[in-house]
């Protein structure tokens, strides 16, 4: 009885850690996902400020999730890239994936894919960061523009 409920919680307990894998953060992956979507995406490299007088709204539940309000300041992709200057208040929405929620919003500068929706911008984001890609480098920069132009865009792996 107790090897069964040994085998049956390890079994649980890897069930749960493989439940969370994420893929490696990748600038191409970021943009088809984006460009794929039914909804409207802007791409922003920039950084994200709380706004410290409204504290976080948190959501519970199966579709959990965790809402700052604050401003995205940067540069908007444009035609001629991240030339167009962002400075906009947004919602940054944390979600829940199981019992793994954003805590914190993103710290430092960041490539986001910011939804229009009709109640403003959006930025939603999870344990895996599917629609932010942090600390963005030139080859990131580079393969967005790339996929922009409609170049090879094929994520790496």
């Amino acid at each position: 009885m107790i090897r069964i409920a040994t085998v049956l919680a390890a079994t649980l307990i890897a069930g749960q850690a493989m439940a969370l894998t994420c893929l490696p953060p990748d600038a191409a992956r970021l943009f088809t996902w984006a460009n794929e979507a039914e909804e409207s995406y802007m791409a922003v490299r920039g950084t994200f400020t709380p706004e410290p007088r409204r504290p976080p709204k948190v959501v519970k539940g199966d579709q959990g999730y965790t809402e700052w309000q604050g401003r995205l300041v940067g540069r908007s992709l444009g035609p001629r890239g991240f030339s167009l200057p962002y400075d906009t208040e947004i919602t940054l929405r944390g979600e829940c994936i199981g019992p793994w929620c954003v805590a914190e919003p993103p710290e430092g500068v960041m490539l986001a894919l910011v939804e229009l929706t009709e109640a403003g911008p959006v930025l939603t984001t999870d344990s895996c960061s599917r629609s932010i890609l942090r600390a963005p480098t030139r080859d990131d920069i580079r393969t967005i523009l790339r996929c922009q132009k409609g170049g090879a865009c094929a994520p790496a792996g």
